[in-house]
């Protein structure tokens, strides 16, 4: 009797690998442990669930200290009750009053000192309860280092502003005047970048040709330990003379 052809058999579907998700599990953890950002989860009466290692460092409360606690600890108190009522009305209407993504907001540290932060928020809902996680990125050191950029900045204007000496800024390749100081007004008639901005609008300007006709009317040599202007061909002494 021949052999009747055998029917596949359909493939059961494989159940959830726990291994699988232990390790994704494992590696989230790892993610959330090494990360330089603040990682906070809080449920929807805003009490806090995770943190991570980094908001140790960024908050000054150890880690214990924070779980359990409402996240508004970690917040001045002017805008502890603008957070519940932003969550209040999200969580009645589903509405968001503002961008999540790169909130420009202000921490406050254990030491009672304010922080700048930058904060990306999202939601997630799980039998019907919500939780929110915050990304936090401790601004610090960029404010600290705009800071110093902007004071630097006015001190080397106020020293331009105030120096003896002619100081200009053009642009190239045109030469054209963006900023003049008063010592170059007052060894030259320009007296605001407009003047000397127009080309042509002067035999003046034509002739400054990127400052060696102003380096001529300056007399650098009138100034200790300057070079003076070579003079042109036709005005050297002839050799042997």
């Amino acid at each position: 009797m021949p052999n009747s052809p055998r029917i596949p058999r359909k493939a059961k579907p494989r159940a959830p690998s726990t291994a699988l998700g232990s390790e994704t599990d494992q590696l989230l953890r790892v993610i959330a442990e090494t990360a330089a950002d603040a990682i906070i989860t809080i449920d929807e009466r805003s009490i806090i669930l995770f943190a991570n290692p980094a908001a140790e460092r960024i908050f000054g409360y150890r880690i214990s200290e924070m779980l359990g606690q409402e996240v508004t600890t970690l917040m001045p108190t002017y805008l502890r009750e603008v957070h519940r009522a932003a969550l209040r009305r999200y969580l009645e209407t589903g509405q968001k009053h503002t961008a999540w993504s790169a909130l420009d907001l202000t921490g406050l540290h254990k030491s009672g000192r304010e922080i700048p932060l930058e904060i990306s928020l999202s939601d997630h809902a799980h039998d019907g309860k919500r939780t929110f996680t915050g990304i936090v990125r401790d601004l610090s050191d960029r404010v600290r280092a705009d800071t110093e950029l902007r004071q630097s900045e006015e001190k080397y204007a106020r020293m331009i502003q105030s120096s003896p000496d002619a100081i200009t800024l053009r642009t190239l390749p045109d030469c054209r005047y963006l900023e003049v100081n008063p010592g170059f007004t007052r060894l030259t008639t320009v007296a605001s970048p407009s003047d000397a901005s127009v080309e042509d609008r002067t035999s003046r300007q034509t002739a400054i040709d990127c400052g060696r006709s102003f380096a001529r009317r300056a007399r650098p040599a009138s100034i200790p330990g300057s070079v003076p202007a070579e003079k042109p061909a036709s005005e050297r002494p002839a050799k042997g003379s």
